[in-house]
C-alpha cells in the first residue's frame, strides 16, 4: 500500500492510477478539436493561429510516453511482458484506426464525390495501402504511424533501463536533448519522438522524487504546484497568438524550448499537486480523456458534415456548438460501442496463446513474471 507520505514507496505502488492525467488527455483533445473548429469558424484565430492544435497532439505523445515507463519500466523485460506490451499497445490504437480508414475508403469508392454523399476522409486505393502500411495518415490520422513507431522503439529504452537505471536515465536525456542540438525534423529513425522522450523523462525524474524519503510530501505538493502554475502559463504562451505578442515571430511549435518546458512542467504539475487533482482529475476532463481517442480520429468526420447543415461562416458560435457537442457524442458512442469492447476482445484473444504456453511449461507464471492487464487495469489507457 502507499503511504501518503511519499509518492512512489515500492514498486507496487509506482503503477498507480493517476486521474489527472485522465484529464490532461481530455485537454490534449479538447485543444485539437477546438483549434480545428477555429479554423472553420474563425472563433479565436487570432489566438490559435493555424498550429495551435500542434499543441494538443504535442501533449498527447508526451502522455505516451510518460505512461509507458510508468507502466512497464518497473516490471521486468521477458518475453512474456514484451508481447502482452505489444498486445495491448495494438488493441489500443489499432481496432479504430483501421475503422476510420477501411470506413473511409469504402465512401469514397461508392460515392466518388456524388452530390450528397457524406464527408470521409479522401482514400484512394494507394492511398490505402500506404495507411495499411503505415507509410502515412490522412488528416489527423498522421500521428498514428508516428504512435506506432513509438511502440516499436519503447522496448529498447526498456531493456535499457532494466539493465541499468543510470545508463537509460542518460541516454533518454542525451537522445532527448540531441532532437533541440539537431536541426529541426533530421533526427533520423524518428523524426518528432522527442515529445515521447519527455514524457518517459518526467516519469523518471517523478520516480527519482517519489522515492526519496527526503524530500518531503509538502516540499513536492508546493513544487508540483508551483509546476502546475507556470506550465498553464506557458503553454499559454505556446499558442501562436500569445506567442507573436511575446517574441514578436511564429512560433515553430514542435522546435521551440519554451514548448518543452511548458508540457514537462505541465506534467510535473498533475504528478505532484492536489490542485491539479482538482482541476484535471474531476468533471468533464476525465471523461473527454476516456473518449479522447474516438474523439480525435473522428471529430473532424463531424465538423465537415455539419457544414451541409449549418454554415460556419454565418452562425460560427452555432456551428461551433452544435458540432463538438455531437463529436463529443458520437466518440462517445464509438468508445463503448466498439472501441472498448474491441480493444478488450483483442486482449483476450491476442494474450491467450502467451497463456497457453506458460502453462503447457508445466509451471506457473513466477510473480515477476505475473501478467501486466491487471496492473494496466488499474492505471490510465494510454
Amino acid at each position: 500500500m502507499q503511504s501518503q507520505g511519499s509518492l512512489y514507496p515500492d514498486a507496487s505502488a509506482a503503477v498507480r492510477h493517476i486521474p489527472a492525467l485522465d484529464g490532461l488527455r481530455g485537454l490534449a483533445a479538447l485543444i485539437v478539436a477546438v483549434s480545428h473548429l477555429s479554423a472553420m469558424t474563425g472563433i479565436a484565430a487570432g489566438f490559435f493561429g493555424s498550429a495551435g492544435g500542434q499543441l494538443g497532439v504535442i501533449l498527447f505523445f508526451a502522455l505516451s510516453g510518460f505512461l509507458m515507463a510508468h507502466m512497464y519500466f518497473e516490471a521486468p523485460f521477458s518475453l512474456r511482458n514484451l508481447g502482452q506490451f505489444a498486445v495491448a499497445r495494438v488493441a489500443r490504437v489499432v481496432p479504430l484506426f483501421l475503422l476510420v480508414v477501411l470506413v473511409s475508403y469504402a465512401v469514397t469508392e461508392v460515392c466518388e464525390a456524388r452530390p450528397g454523399c457524406p464527408w470521409v476522409f479522401p482514400m484512394s486505393t494507394q492511398a490505402l495501402i500506404d495507411h495499411l502500411l503505415l507509410r502515412r495518415g490522412e488528416g489527423v490520422m498522421w500521428t498514428i504511424p508516428v504512435e506506432l513507431k513509438f511502440y516499436a522503439l519503447f522496448p529498447f529504452f526498456w531493456l535499457l533501463y532494466r539493465l541499468s537505471r543510470p545508463i537509460g536515465a542518460t541516454a533518454i536525456t542525451g537522445l532527448l536533448l540531441l532532437y533541440f542540438w539537431l536541426p529541426p525534423g533530421e533526427m533520423p529513425v524518428m523524426r518528432l519522438g522527442h515529445y515521447f522522450l519527455l514524457g518517459i523523462a518526467v516519469c523518471l525524474v517523478t520516480r527519482a522524487f517519489g522515492m526519496n524519503r527526503a524530500v518531503h510530501s509538502r516540499v513536492l505538493e508546493l513544487g508540483g504546484t508551483g509546476a502546475l502554475v507556470c506550465g498553464i502559463l506557458l503553454v499559454l504562451a505556446s499558442f501562436p497568438g500569445l506567442f507573436w505578442m511575446l517574441f514578436n515571430r511564429a512560433p515553430k511549435i514542435w522546435w521551440e524550448p519554451i514548448v518543452l518546458m511548458a508540457i514537462a512542467l505541465l506534467l510535473l504539475g498533475a504528478i505532484f499537486s492536489r490542485v491539479a487533482q482538482f482541476m484535471f482529475g474531476q468533471f468533464l476532463l476525465p471523461f473527454l480523456g476516456q473518449v479522447s481517442y474516438s474523439l480525435y480520429l473522428t471529430h473532424m468526420l463531424v465538423y465537415q458534415n455539419m457544414r451541409g447543415a449549418i454554415d460556419p461562416g454565418h452562425h460560427p458560435w452555432l456551428f461551433a456548438v452544435l458540432s463538438l457537442s455531437l463529436a463529443i457524442l458520437l466518440a462517445t458512442a464509438i468508445y463503448h460501442l466498439f472501441e472498448s469492447p474491441m480493444r478488450h476482445r483483442l486482449r483476450r484473444v491476442l494474450t491467450r496463446p502467451w497463456l497457453l504456453r506458460r502453462s503447457s511449461q508445466g509451471r506457473p507464471p513466477s510473480e515477476c513474471e505475473a501478467p501486466l492487464d491487471t496492473v494496466r487495469q488499474s492505471t490510465m489507457q494510454s
